[in-house]
């Protein structure tokens, strides 16, 4: 009876979808929620412009009242560097979750929807990216393939915190079941769509190139500029589309059993320990960072030197 169950589940169980497949469902999601997508870009677009408009205007304002005093400019940046970088990615977490939960919702969200389960998730979203980022950096570290081990195991994470409301290191052991044992077909579907993402970008450089053969430098370098960022900011919700079309291939065509639940205790085990490991390596960069910035600040000018006696005429 066993042998029977097992041959009768593998036979109704659908295979992973193919990387065409996963490409196409997700160009059909974002068909279908244009508009959500396109008003969520938007405010994501000018939320990043709008700080950094705001930062640069603090910077230039420092830069006149402060009149030259360096170490104050220096340690000043740094300050409005680390506010920066942390809001971008308060901005990133905010609507990368709005996104994904447009992946996965069985019903179309609108702009608001979206909008609201992407505020009331940004801070779930923030904390298990950090757990991600230095997961996969404890695993670069060491030789860089457990690190592509781990990236792959914990790519659909955010569809576990979004569908599942597994939490940090839960969502990436929930992420690491999914795709256990199938982890070079997770593989090569990234690999596809990243190739494919990459051909895209270079095809729009080469038309900016063509465009910038009949226009002066100046507005050949503003439309680069705005070609790259419009480019960025309409790929990104395809990306989560994708990824959230490989979650429900994935969750469909292996259901979880008690079995790999239960083995979840185990993955959490690793994901914190390597977790750690990366989140000290990481410290120990940005330590070294700013001990090197700060000592840079508090170094002396370095005295004129005088030109040898026989250079002087």
């Amino acid at each position: 009876m066993r042998l029977a169950y097992t041959l009768i589940s593998l036979v109704e169980t659908p295979i992973l979808a193919s990387p065409g497949t996963l490409i196409k469902n997700a160009l059909c999601r974002y068909r279908d929620a244009w508009r959500v997508i396109c008003g969520l870009t938007g405010l994501y677009a000018g939320a990043t412009v709008g700080l950094v408009v705001v930062v640069g205007a603090v910077v230039l304002g420092g830069l006149l009242a402060l009149k030259g005093n360096v170490p104050a400019i220096v340690l000043g940046g740094m300050v409005l560097i680390l506010i920066a970088v942390l809001a971008l990615f308060s901005f990133a977490a905010l609507f990368n979750f709005a996104f994904a939960s447009i992946a996965v919702a069985p019903e179309p969200l609108t702009l608001r929807e979206a909008f609201d389960r992407g505020w009331q998730g940004a801070v779930s979203y923030f904390w298990l990216t950090v757990v991600q980022m230095t997961l996969v950096a404890g695993g670069y570290v060491l030789l860089v393939v457990p690190g592509v081990i781990f990236f792959v195991l914990s790519s659909v994470s955010v569809f576990a915190l979004v569908a599942e409301q597994q939490h940090g290191v839960a969502a990436i052991a929930r992420s690491w079941s999914y795709v256990s044992r199938r982890k070079w077909d997770v593989f090569w579907r990234l690999v596809v769509f990243t190739v494919l993402l990459v051909l895209a970008f270079f095809a729009t450089r080469v038309a900016v190139l063509i465009i910038a053969r009949f226009v002066g430098p100046v507005t050949a370098f503003a439309i680069s500029e705005a070609v790259s960022l419009l480019f960025d900011f309409l790929v990104l919700p395809l990306v989560i589309l994708f990824l959230g079309e490989l979650y429900k291939s994935l969750r469909t065509s292996r259901p979880l059993t008690p079995e790999a639940v239960a083995l979840e205790g185990d993955h959490r085990g690793v994901i914190i320990g390597f977790s750690l490991f990366g989140g000290l390596i990481v410290a120990a960069y940005l330590g070294l960072f700013l001990l090197g910035a700060l000592l840079f600040v508090a170094a002396p000018p370095a005295p004129p030197t005088s030109m040898p006696s026989f250079f002087v005429k």
